[in-house]
């Protein structure tokens, strides 16, 4: 089994930032993620990062 890989608090805050800014679907975040830090995530990952985007980006990193 592959190692497993996790989003940094910061990263969270920063995809946050940019899933407010640009609405898209879940493939095209993962594939953003992907492209953007080199790292899987399966959208089950999207959506619970989503579930708490207002939490998180009140508190500012």
């Amino acid at each position: 089994m592959p190692k497993r890989t996790t989003l940094t608090d910061t990263q969270k805050f920063e995809f946050c930032v940019y899933a407010r800014d640009n609405k898209k679907t879940r493939p095209e975040y993962v594939k953003w993620i992907e492209e953007k830090w080199g790292v899987k995530v399966n959208e089950s990952t999207i959506t619970r990062i989503l579930q708490t985007k207002d939490q998180r980006l009140s508190n500012e990193i």
